[in-house]
């Protein structure tokens, strides 16, 4: 299927915009070059499952998700989100139930498909829910959801039969290769240099550790597969160390920072963690496997 043909079929399923249109015959090349044309019909079948939402005006954005996903109670979002990429999994008929969106905050204004700010914000939700694709798997536990190096671990609520997240893994390293992405991406979109939006300083990371040769390679056939690729390549402690240090530079960027006490407590968290990452990359060593 060509990219307008599936532009038109996901148009009509959703009712989209011609600017959102737009958009996506532009976006799409992009992330197929990016990506690769193997990852041509994830991306189509990502998007297809993932209706993509623009605030409108006087929409209260919780409200909105509590009814789309038929919740009763709020969703944690972050104060400062000005996009984010939400999902609801429950039990229905003893199978697992999925539903995806991608919410754009508009905070009372239109949406501006000029501003290249406000469409890097987009792509960056949609290369997660791409790496978000048929990620789940059923454990003794629960259930674990991956998007991307994230792992969302979920046990059943059977009052309500939704799943309740319990715990969640490699979110800040995540972010970091998704900004990356963001910024690879727009790039090829825009034809120009681009600088990620989203979390500049975990790109400047992310690509400071491209001095491992091979490592980002390696990563990213993992944030599509879902196996441990990365982990086997550096090692567990070597991995855990990288996926520590990348969450406490994270952390400040997504936390209630009202309480100076706290604020100052993570601002020198996240620079003893960036530093901690220099000394990663420059000392490393490979894993030498038997």
């Amino acid at each position: 299927m060509s990219i307008n043909e599936f532009v038109e079929k996901i148009s009509q399923k959703y009712g989209y915009s011609l600017e959102l249109e737009n958009y996506l015959k532009t976006l799409l090349p992009a992330l197929i070059t990016y990506y690769g044309e193997d990852k041509r019909e994830i991306i189509y079948n990502a998007l297809l499952s993932c209706e993509i939402h623009i605030q409108e005006k006087g929409e209260d954005c919780n409200n909105f998700l509590k009814q789309y996903f038929n919740r009763q109670k709020d969703i944690n979002i972050p104060f400062l989100a000005g996009a984010f990429y939400e999902n609801d999994i429950r039990l229905r008929d003893m199978q697992v139930v999925l539903k995806y969106i991608i919410y754009i905050r508009t905070y009372d204004s239109r949406f501006d498909f000029n501003d290249e700010r406000k469409l890097a914000i987009l792509t960056h939700e949609i290369c997660h829910a791409i790496k978000g694709y048929k990620k789940l798997e059923i454990t003794p536990d629960g259930l674990v959801n991956s998007t991307g190096l994230i792992k969302d671990y979920y046990q059943l609520d059977k009052s309500t039969n939704e799943f309740v997240e319990v715990k969640s893994d490699n979110t800040g390293l995540e972010e970091g290769l998704n900004s990356y992405d963001e910024k690879q991406i727009m790039t090829i979109m825009t034809g120009k240099p681009f600088e990620s939006v989203t979390y500049p300083i975990l790109v400047q990371i992310i690509e400071f550790l491209d001095k491992i040769p091979n490592l980002l390679e390696v990563i990213k056939t993992s944030q599509f597969t879902s196996n441990n690729e990365w982990i086997d390549f550096l090692g567990p402690e070597q991995a855990q160390f990288l996926a520590t240090n990348m969450e406490k530079v994270y952390l400040p960027f997504v936390s209630d920072l009202s309480n100076e006490k706290k604020f100052i407590k993570l601002r020198d968290d996240m620079y003893k963690a960036a530093d901690n990452l220099v000394q990663f990359v420059e000392n490393y060593e490979p894993t030498i496997k038997k």
